[in-house]
């Protein structure tokens, strides 16, 4: 009788499907490593939206309150900020100047505040009547009064202090970088555990900022620093040089055709040892005090 053996072909998984299976695996590491944060941290004080190439930012003021300093130039950008801070309500609006990326997306805020609640507006006082509820936003904030701000104004909010640097009184709009608003912005922290000082000069240029500067003791105190005129070149070094910062924030578009921020800067920060942040890079950067240490709490992780 004859027998007949038969060897079973064992089946070889393929290579192929091992290294796709691999690629997705590291494919969903990195999608949970860098996805963003749906809402800030809850300690937040204050905010740097990111809002592209354009300048906006939150400081606290309750729960769910703030106050907003430039609005970026979309209403969409602006409200996924507030989204993503958890702010309801807007106290006060600051615009700085009357550049469209930092007063744009005012439209957003009124979706943040009801028409029968009191809502101001400040501006440099150099706006004029670029510094109107109308030419603003349209009628669509009709309800609210504004305010013409100049050098030497202190005003207060719950936890915060703001003292405005500049511009001077006899400032004209007519280079609004030039005039914009310079404001030093005090922040308390809720459980009385010191506070921090932040410095936000919009696109203040090198000499108004400087004499700016140089007329108060703020750059002595300062612990973060909102980049002038988004880390341009012509926004000088000499405020960078005499800060004691120890976090910078450039708010400027990804790949911006600027070359934001510009070189002169960083390497003037790292001369100072200011860590330098990017809401190109981070997204929404959030900032609190823990343990009498400013802390950044950045949308997307690196």
């Amino acid at each position: 009788m004859t027998s007949h053996f038969y060897q079973r072909e064992q089946r070889k998984f393929p290579w192929s499907v091992i290294l796709a299976i691999l690629l997705v695996l590291l494919a969903c590491y990195l999608l949970l490593r860098t996805a963003p944060d749906h809402r800030a941290d809850s300690r937040w004080q204050l905010v740097v939206c990111d809002v592209s190439q354009g300048s906006a930012a939150l400081v606290r003021t309750g729960e769910a309150s703030a106050l907003v300093v430039d609005t970026g130039e979309k209403d969409g950008a602006l409200l996924a900020c507030l989204d993503w801070a958890g702010v309801e309500a807007v106290d006060a609006v600051f615009l700085s100047h009357s550049h469209a990326d930092h007063t744009g997306g005012l439209g957003a805020v009124a979706q943040r505040v009801s028409s029968q609640n009191s809502l101001e507006i400040f501006c440099p006082q150099a706006m004029g009547a670029n510094c109107s509820k109308e030419s603003l936003a349209s009628g669509a904030l009709s309800f609210a009064s504004t305010q013409n701000l100049v050098a030497g104004q202190h005003l207060t909010a719950k936890n915060t202090s703001i003292d405005v640097l500049a511009p001077q009184a006899n400032e004209t709009d007519s280079n609004p970088n030039a005039s914009s608003l310079v404001l030093s912005v005090s922040l308390g922290a809720p459980d009385d555990q010191g506070h921090f000082e932040a410095l936000l000069p919009a696109d203040s240029e090198e000499e108004t900022l400087n004499r700016a500067l140089a007329a108060s003791s703020i750059d002595e105190e300062t612990d973060l620093l909102v980049l002038a005129h988004h880390g341009s070149r012509n926004s000088g070094t000499d405020y960078i040089s005499e800060s004691t910062a120890q976090i910078a924030v450039v708010s400027a578009g990804k790949n911006n055709s600027y070359g934001h921020p510009h070189q002169e800067i960083v390497d003037s920060l790292r001369r100072k040892h200011i860590e330098l942040l990017s809401t190109a890079e981070s997204g929404h950067l959030a900032f609190y005090l823990e343990d009498q240490q400013l802390v950044a709490s950045p949308q997307r992780k690196e």
